[in-house]
């Protein structure tokens, strides 16, 4: 995203790697007073630390919901966090049954 002031972008390999970084780069020499919203999916496994310039934040993201990063940025900011996912496996319960066949669906 660039306007309103700010260049956000978003760094990652995901779903190859499970780190994430975000670039706030506001574009006025004053800074800029911004709320960042960050998604934090259900799907997680647990917790979610992030970090801001290094630095650790003051609260950790649940899953199924939005961690907010409300600050004066300046420069260019990194927020860094990770998105842990485990391997799972579920009955598969849709239209297309093959009796006798038990089958299961696979998500990462």
């Amino acid at each position: 995203y660039a306007g309103d002031g700010v260049n956000v972008t978003v760094v990652t390999q995901w779903p190859f790697g499970s780190s994430v970084t975000v670039l706030v780069t506001p574009l006025g020499s004053g800074g800029l007073s911004l709320d960042l919203a960050l998604r934090i999916p259900a799907w997680t496994t647990g917790d979610v630390a992030v970090t801001v310039n290094g630095v650790a934040w003051g609260t950790a993201g649940t899953p199924g919901s939005y961690l907010h990063v409300v600050r004066q940025w300046s420069g260019e900011t990194a927020v860094a966090f990770a998105l842990p996912a485990t391997f799972a496996v579920h009955p598969y319960t849709g239209l297309s049954q093959l009796p006798p066949f038990t089958r299961y669906a696979y998500t990462y």
